[in-house]
């Protein structure tokens, strides 16, 4: 029998996973924007050399209304066949990742789901395919417990989409 893991440290180890995929997120955002210089005016409007407000940036995301449910790595949600690695070959037991079906939301895509915050897709699965073919975007979040996945239960809820792919 495998030693139980506190869930503030599963929690903490979580969260400093996010940080860094969400720092290097910013970091590749930022190198990729440092040759642009901010425009000016030029026509006449204003003194010379006056800054113009900068136009709103493209989001780097869009906004889906997704089906949420949770599972955990154990064999009632997983299947006899379950062994403790996801799809994309990352350990189950760190939950850092979210289960899609890849054509709806590809691999390593990075989703902000409200009350969760930001995953990553490492994962996915046969209930996301079928509900991808009815033509709902179905997100299924790791949880530790089987009890914490079997009480979240099933929300629709508005998910952020980041910049598919991008997040390993």
């Amino acid at each position: 029998m495998q030693p139980r893991v506190p869930l503030a440290l599963l929690n903490t180890i979580a969260i400093l996973a996010m940080i860094i995929c969400m720092v290097i997120h910013v970091c590749e955002h930022d190198t990729a924007s440092k040759g642009a210089e901010s425009p000016t005016r030029k026509d006449g409007e204003g003194a010379e050399g006056v800054r113009t407000p900068r136009i709103a940036p493209r989001s780097d995301y869009v906004i889906r209304k997704c089906l949420v449910t949770a599972y955990c790595p154990c064999r009632r949600c997983c299947g006899r066949h379950a062994n403790g690695r996801t799809a994309g070959k990352t350990n189950a037991w760190k939950m850092i990742g979210v289960a899609t079906f890849w054509n709806a939301i590809p691999k390593w895509t990075i989703v902000d789901i409200p009350g969760i915050g930001k995953k990553v897709v490492d994962d996915n699965g046969s209930a996301m395919e079928r509900s991808w073919k009815r033509g709902v975007y179905h997100i299924d979040v790791r949880m530790p417990y089987h009890y914490q996945a079997r009480n979240y239960g099933v929300k629709y809820m508005d998910v952020k989409i980041y910049d598919e792919g991008k997040g390993k």
